[in-house]
C-alpha cells in the first residue's frame, strides 16, 4: 500500500510539471533560456557521500541527481529532517543553488552549505521552498569555491518528503575526472570489486547480487552492462573524489525512466575484498543479443578517440574478430549528446572514422567490416534525459545476420 500510494503521488507530481500551457501567451513570449548544466549531476560525474535516511533504495539520495522526471528522493513517513552530502567532480565557483520540488509532499525549509574538502562546511544560504513543480533556487552571493554541497531539509508539506532534483549551477575550476573505482567495495553490506585497465572496467557485486559488470569510464562518471543469471541490464554509476564512496543506479533490461525498469540503488563503501568471477558479459550479450555497448571507449567531445585509453577494448575486440573470422560484424556510433541533430551526426562520424582506424593499425581488416553513423538516429531507446541519452551514447559492436 506504501509503494502504491506513492506511486500514485509521483505521477500526480508529473503531470503537474508537465500541464499544458496557454498556447496563446507561448507565441508572444521570447523562448525561455536553455536550463544551466547541473554541477551535482551523476552524468557530470557528481556523487553522494553520505544521506541520514530515505523511504527505500528506489528513492533514494542518488535520484536527486539523475535527472530524471519519474524519479525523486522521499524522506520516511513523518521524518522529513534529513541532510545529504553531494560531492562535484572537480572543484567549482559555486554562484547558485535550488532544487526542483514536489507538489503536494513538498518541502519547505532547506539549508545548503558548501566546503572544498567535504569536512569543513563553512558558507550556507536558506531556502523557502514553495509547492511547484519547477526550479526553485537562491542565489549564492558572492559565489563560493565548494566540491561538497550539504543539502538539510527541515519540513514539509506532508508525510512524506519528496523533491526532483538537487541543482548546483556554476563554474568548474578544474577538469571534471571519475573518482578512482579500482578495489574492494561493499555495496549495500555485500562484497564487491572492480578492477580498471585505462578506460576499461570489470566488476563483480557479490552476495545477493551476484552481478558482473564490463563498461568504462567516460572521464567523468561509470557505464556498464551487466548480468546476472538470465537477468541483464545497464547501470551507471559515479565515485567520490577522495575514491571513498560510490554511488549506482541500476537498470532492469534498459536505461528507461520508468519505475518498472529501475532496480535498488548500491551505495558503496570501501571495504573486504572477495574473489573475483570470470566476467563474462561482453560474450554473453553477443550471444544473446548481437551487440554490445563498447562503453569503454573513449572519445573526446568532438568525437575522436583516445586510443591510448581505449586500447583494452580495442585490443579485445581485435581478438574477437580475428578468432572468429567467419563474424561479419558493424560498429554503430549513436550520439545523443549533442545540441543538434546536426552537432550528434558530425561526432557519430569522427567516433567512426577514429574507430576504424585504429582498428585498422592493429590488424583489423576494416573492410570486412560495416562502420555505421547514426548519431541521434535510430537510438536503442529515447533519450528522456541527459543520463538517458548518455546511457545510450556509444558505439555498440553488432554481429551482422
Amino acid at each position: 500500500m506504501k509503494r502504491t500510494a506513492l506511486a500514485l503521488l509521483l505521477v500526480a507530481a508529473s503531470a503537474c510539471s508537465r500541464a499544458p500551457r496557454n498556447t496563446a501567451r507561448a507565441v508572444a513570449t521570447p523562448p525561455a533560456p536553455p536550463p544551466r548544466p547541473n554541477l551535482a549531476a551523476l552524468v557530470a560525474g557528481g556523487s553522494v557521500v553520505s544521506r541520514t535516511a530515505e523511504l527505500d533504495l528506489q528513492h533514494s539520495a542518488l535520484r536527486l541527481i539523475d535527472d530524471a522526471i519519474g524519479t525523486a528522493w522521499v524522506t520516511p513517513a513523518a521524518d522529513p529532517a534529513q541532510t545529504i552530502v553531494l560531492s562535484l567532480p572537480a572543484p567549482a565557483r559555486v554562484d547558485s543553488v535550488g532544487i526542483v520540488n514536489g507538489v503536494s509532499a513538498a518541502a519547505r525549509d532547506l539549508r545548503i552549505d558548501f566546503s572544498l574538502d567535504g569536512k569543513s562546511f563553512t558558507r550556507s544560504v536558506a531556502l523557502n521552498a514553495k509547492p511547484v513543480a519547477e526550479e526553485q533556487d537562491v542565489r549564492v552571493t558572492p559565489p563560493v569555491e565548494a566540491q561538497y554541497v550539504r543539502l538539510s531539509t527541515f519540513n514539509a508539506n506532508s508525510a512524506h518528503l519528496l523533491i526532483r532534483e538537487a541543482l548546483v549551477n556554476g563554474t568548474f575550476l578544474a577538469q571534471p575526472a571519475a573518482g578512482s573505482i579500482d578495489g574492494c567495495w561493499s555495496i549495500n553490506r555485500q562484497p564487491a570489486t572492480f578492477r580498471s585497465d585505462r578506460a576499461s572496467v570489470l566488476g563483480y557485486a557479490g552476495g545477493m547480487y551476484d552481478t558482473k559488470l564490463d563498461g568504462g569510464s567516460d572521464g567523468r562518471f561509470y557505464r556498464f552492462a551487466w548480468t546476472r543469471d538470465q537477468q541483464y541490464g545497464l547501470a551507471a554509476l559515479s565515485v567520490t573524489p577522495d575514491g571513498k564512496h560510490l554511488a549506482a543506479i541500476i537498470w532492469h533490461e534498459q536505461a528507461i525512466d520508468f519505475e518498472q525498469f529501475y532496480a535498488d540503488d548500491w551505495f558503496g563503501e570501501r571495504g573486504g575484498c572477495l574473489p573475483g568471477k570470470d566476467i563474462d558479459v561482453f560474450e554473453t550479450y553477443l550471444r544473446r543479443f548481437g551487440y554490445f555497448p563498447l562503453y569503454s571507449l573513449r572519445f573526446s567531445s568532438d568525437g575522436t578517440l583516445d586510443e591510448s585509453s581505449s586500447s583494452p577494448e580495442l585490443e579485445r575486440v581485435v581478438k574477437l574478430i580475428a578468432a572468429n573470422p567467419q563474424l561479419r560484424v558493424r560498429f554503430v556510433a549513436h550520439e545523443l549528446r549533442g545540441g543538434s541533430a546536426r552537432e550528434n551526426l558530425a561526432a557519430a562520424q569522427k567516433e567512426v572514422a577514429t574507430l576504424r582506424d585504429a582498428l585498422s593499425r592493429r590488424g583489423l581488416p576494416v573492410a570486412n567490416a560495416v562502420f555505421l553513423a547514426l548519431g541521434e538516429a535510430q537510438p536503442r531507446r529515447p533519450g528522456t534525459n541527459p543520463l538517458i541519452r548518455a546511457m545510450y551514447s556509444s558505439v555498440d559492436l553488432e554481429l551482422r545476420r
